[in-house]
């Protein structure tokens, strides 16, 4: 997909070597579970954010505050393809991961 990392962050617990993000990151909170968010951009400057489950034992619902963005459209893991868009309320995506999954989307803004 040609993507450009522009940050990798977790949440807590966290591990040595694992950062929260900073409040002026696209990223701003992440909560629901041990999770890593890699942040992207597209060739287009769109902004992209991976969340993936660090346990390898638990499922969890991941709560992540995305900075002035509205919905997401997840990327299928099959296809490369969007997925239908899905609003966030209060610009929270709230993401289903089984153990270890990871999710990518497509971020919309305002």
């Amino acid at each position: 997909m040609q993507l450009k990392s522009t940050g990798v962050y977790a949440s807590a617990p966290l591990q040595p070597g694992l950062q929260e993000p900073p409040a002026e990151e696209l990223i701003t909170h992440a909560t629901g579970g041990p999770l890593l968010i890699g942040c992207f951009i597209d060739p287009q400057d769109e902004p992209c954010v991976m969340v993936v489950n660090r346990s390898f034992e638990e499922s969890c619902t991941a709560e992540v505050t995305v900075a002035d963005a509205v919905a997401a459209a997840e990327v299928s893991q099959e296809t490369g393809q969007p997925l239908p868009t899905t609003p966030m309320v209060d610009g929270v995506l709230s993401v289903s991961l089984e153990p270890g999954e990871g999710r990518l989307f497509r971020l919309k803004g305002q």
